[in-house]
């Protein structure tokens, strides 16, 4: 009966540390989130998985150049990504939204600023090269 009932108290600790009850005061104040994918030789799309700060607003760095094929942005009044670091300016880069039917205006045509969205693609043959990105409350 002992082990039952540790069993049982661990499990719910567990479940309690799992839980996020406590929130950090770090955490931004938007639920955006911006992701970033590349194709592979074989035409597949991988997500960048080493890319920090992708929740909070403001310019960003990827670690390095990186080759870029979609993004999807959530929660963001906007997005921008550059070619350049530290979002320099003249550097922006174009996505076009790539959807069989285009309900919103904005989306129609080629920009700079991606709403929200996870069709936003840079090249439907292949990447491009990317190097910092700015995302906007």
């Amino acid at each position: 009966m002992r082990y039952f009932i540790a069993l049982i108290i661990i499990v719910f600790l567990s479940a309690c540390a799992s839980s996020g009850g406590g929130q950090s005061s770090t955490k931004s104040s938007s639920d955006g989130n911006i992701w970033f994918y590349r194709t592979n030789s074989q035409g597949q799309q991988i997500a960048l998985t080493l890319v920090k700060d992708t929740d909070q607003p403001g310019c960003h760095n990827l670690l390095k150049r990186s080759r870029l094929h979609r993004i999807a942005v959530k929660g963001f009044e906007y997005c921008e990504v550059y070619a350049e670091k530290d979002c320099q300016q003249g550097t922006k880069l174009s996505a076009q939204w790539l959807a069989k039917r285009v309900k919103s205006d904005d989306k129609k045509q080629p920009t700079t600023k991606f709403s929200k969205g996870s069709r936003w693609v840079f090249d439907r043959e292949g990447n491009i090269m990317a190097r910092s990105w700015r995302c906007v409350d």
